[in-house]
């Protein structure tokens, strides 16, 4: 009898999901993981199956244990691709996104688990959540959340413990002098000084050693965070400085190798949505972009105006990521305030959208997604 409930379950969670879009796979290139992991180990066989992105994980269980290998089958990722062609500065290049999904439902829990052994250190939280409500409700779950990160950073050591930031996304968008993607930014530029980014290509420029040395986040809260992160920006930009090597080779040429892992990783939370998440993620993308365009010589400085056409056709890509997830999870598009207000849309075209966006996704979570 428990079986069949569960069987019937999960028929109609089958059936929620759209299965003509969303999906994606590769022959030759593992996608269930990152692509520090695939060329760091520098092989194409032997590669550990990484089954928490594999949606037909279950499905082909039975043909990878019978043939003890994954020949027969084609690890299938759901979640979001896109590729993008771009220009900055006169010139092309392309762009990939990826977003996976995990195959468990319990996502929180098990995303967590081997967090640090997946990433390394530090490991970055930038929490989103409402401090102050009429009605409390995410409130009561920021202070618990500040609790157990300061419970798990007692049995750390100063290098391992979490680098926590609690930051009301809701209140200081609704303020006029704040400008939010320029804070978030100041924090994202920040964050990457402490873990990189990936980064394997002959160039004419060798990155020194000193500027792989990052600075350890101290836990500052709220507003003093952001212009202590400003602080630092600014005189790490002034202190790292990027030197070339020269190494003659054949014909007379220059060419030198330089290379980065990334080392921790940066995580938004925020609460039952990716709205903010997304904003939050849209600001990091953007820093992250402007030094891989410096690593690959497109432009002379590591950073991407706010006010740039590369900044829009950079958003428009995240609002197709944040609508495409949360119709997965949320069942309506996301909540683009944000966005539209960055765009100049009209107040009252931007408030009708929430609104129904709103609607949509309550009638979603309480009347349709039942079974999850």
């Amino acid at each position: 009898m428990d079986d069949s409930k569960n069987e019937n379950r999960y028929k109609k969670l089958l059936c929620t999901v759209d299965l003509t879009k969303d999906f994606f796979f590769s022959y030759s290139y593992h996608v269930m993981r990152s692509l520090q992991k695939n060329v760091s180990d520098g092989k194409t066989g032997g590669v550990p199956y990484e089954t928490m992105l594999v949606w037909n994980e279950f499905l082909t269980r039975g043909i990878r244990n019978h043939l003890r290998n994954t020949l027969w089958t084609v690890a299938l990722v759901y979640g979001f691709f896109k590729h993008a062609k771009l220009t900055v500065s006169g010139r092309d290049f392309r762009l990939t996104f990826i977003a996976r999904r995990s195959r468990y439902y319990a996502g929180t829990r098990l995303h967590f688990q081997n967090l640090a052994k997946r990433y390394g250190s530090p490991i970055i939280i930038l929490n989103l959540i409402k401090t102050h409500e009429r009605k409390p409700r995410e409130s009561i779950l920021r202070a618990e959340f500040a609790n157990a990160i300061e419970f798990i950073n007692k049995d750390l050591s100063d290098d391992s413990r979490l680098r926590f930031l609690h930051w009301d996304l809701h209140k200081h968008s609704r303020s006029k002098a704040t400008n939010v993607l320029a804070l978030l930014g100041g924090v994202a530029e920040y964050a990457l000084t402490l873990t990189g980014f990936f980064y394997c290509q002959v160039t004419l420029e060798l990155i020194t050693q000193e500027s792989l040395n990052r600075p350890h986040l101290e836990s500052i809260e709220d507003g003093d965070w952001f212009r202590h992160c400003d602080n630092k920006v600014e005189n790490a930009s002034n202190s790292e400085k990027v030197h070339g090597e020269d190494i003659e080779v054949a014909g007379g040429n220059h060419s030198m190798k330089s290379s980065m892992l990334q080392k921790g990783v940066f995580r938004t939370n925020c609460i039952d949505c990716l709205d903010g998440t997304n904003v939050a993620q849209y600001a990091y993308g953007l820093v992250a972009l402007g030094h891989q365009l410096l690593a690959l010589g497109f432009i002379d400085i590591p950073k991407v105006d706010l006010d740039a056409p590369l900044t829009n056709d950079l958003m428009r890509l995240y609002e197709k990521i944040g609508d495409t997830l949360a119709f997965q999870y949320g069942g309506s598009a996301a909540h683009n305030k944000i966005f539209s207000e960055r765009r100049g849309q009209w107040k009252a075209e931007t408030q009708s959208q929430e609104f129904f966006l709103t609607l949509q996704r309550y009638y979603s979570n309480a009347y349709m997604n039942t079974e999850k």
